[in-house]
């Protein structure tokens, strides 16, 4: 078992149409809207093989996301990853993991983040 706490920031094109005071000038533009997600997600891991190396990780959690306004979610996860011996009580691991996000979204409800980090 694991928890992580996860933290995305990407930007968004959003697709705006002003007015206009003729019929047939208004033409849409796209302006970046930059989006944050933070969030706490319980894990289980599972070892593909005997040596530790390859396995699969799912879980559920909690998302919060900023765009622009605050909302909060319930989300589900799963992926794989591969882990490397560094000393005997330290991992470098390397994972991607599917995240989707439950409910009605200003941003987008799924992202894969690739994720490098030390396993102790």
């Amino acid at each position: 078992m694991r928890f992580d706490v996860k933290g995305l920031q990407f930007d968004q094109n959003v697709q705006y149409f002003p007015p206009c005071p003729a019929p047939g000038c208004t033409r849409t533009y796209y302006r970046a809207q930059s989006n944050d997600i933070v969030g706490v997600i319980g894990n289980g891991l599972l070892d593909v093989d005997r040596r530790g190396i390859f396995y699969l990780i799912g879980g559920g959690g909690v998302c919060g996301a900023f765009v622009p306004s605050v909302e909060r979610h319930l989300g589900v996860s799963g992926g794989a990853g591969i882990t490397l011996p560094v000393r005997t009580d330290l991992r470098i691991f390397v994972e991607a993991a599917g995240h989707h996000l439950f409910g009605r979204t200003a941003g987008p409800s799924g992202f894969v983040p690739i994720t490098i980090g030390l396993r102790y």
